[in-house]
């Protein structure tokens, strides 16, 4: 049920904040998004960095509530994304510590919890999935007409 309320707010937020009529534009990106969350969590899962706690529906360990919310997350995450390389490099860090802050949420709510690994790793993997996330949705060239998504 957590999980679903997680969802659900990231839709929530992600239709307040991005017209709805540039989601048929972003939707790429809550796809790549989810495929990242997905070979990520699952890489980690299976060297037992932690676990979900969750009695939701999972595939390879990973809740798909969780999962799904990672469609609006990236949609998110796209469209405030600067082009310039510094303001770009000082956005991914504050997203990490925003996505940082709502894991230790889950993580002290009892949702999932740690095996091997620490909220200083999880920061430095958002980094690092959030830089090669941009980096892939720029490649596909959904990043790079960007100034198209405000006219």
């Amino acid at each position: 049920m957590e999980w679903i309320i997680f969802a659900g707010v990231a839709f929530l937020v992600t239709m307040q904040m991005v017209p709805l009529k540039r989601w048929k534009i972003l939707w790429p990106l809550g796809l790549v998004a989810m495929l990242l969350i997905y070979f990520i969590d699952n890489t980690l899962i299976g060297l037992k960095a932690f676990a979900y706690s969750s009695v939701s529906p999972v595939i390879s360990g990973i809740p798909i509530p969780y999962l799904i919310s990672g469609f609006p997350g990236g949609i998110l995450l796209g469209y405030f994304c600067p082009r310039e390389l510094w303001p770009r490099s000082l956005y991914i860090l504050l997203a990490a510590f925003v996505f940082l802050v709502l894991e230790l949420i889950m993580f002290w709510l009892g949702h999932f919890y740690y095996i091997n690994w620490s909220p200083v790793k999880s920061f430095f993997l958002n980094v690092g999935g959030f830089t090669v996330f941009i980096w892939v949705t720029d490649w596909l060239g959904v990043l790079r007409n960007k100034e198209a998504f405000f006219e």
